[in-house]
């Protein structure tokens, strides 16, 4: 496990839609390193005063180099929050 991932993904193009009643998370991730891994996408949702409102992941596989879309979804309304996405696990 490196210490700062960001610096080995990029995620781009993320999008928090509602759909019925079900917030959907979709984007891109791209690995920058030189080796393939098995990761853990997560988003997690923060109320103004940084309370956890919903949290989601899904894990992908990802080899070195490569860009793959991802997609989560809460069975909530979190949409009128903030959020981060992050990878969270790297093996």
């Amino acid at each position: 496990y490196k210490t700062d991932p960001e610096q080995e993904y990029e995620i781009t193009n993320v999008t928090v839609q509602l759909r019925g009643g079900t917030t959907l998370i979709t984007g891109k991730i791209k690995s920058n390193d030189s080796k393939n891994h098995t990761l853990t996408v997560k988003a997690k949702f923060y109320s103004n005063d940084n309370k956890t409102k919903g949290s989601v992941s899904t894990k992908l596989e990802l080899s070195k180099g490569e860009t793959k879309d991802f997609t989560m979804s809460i069975i909530d309304d979190v949409t009128k929050y903030k959020y981060k996405v992050e990878v969270e696990y790297i093996k």
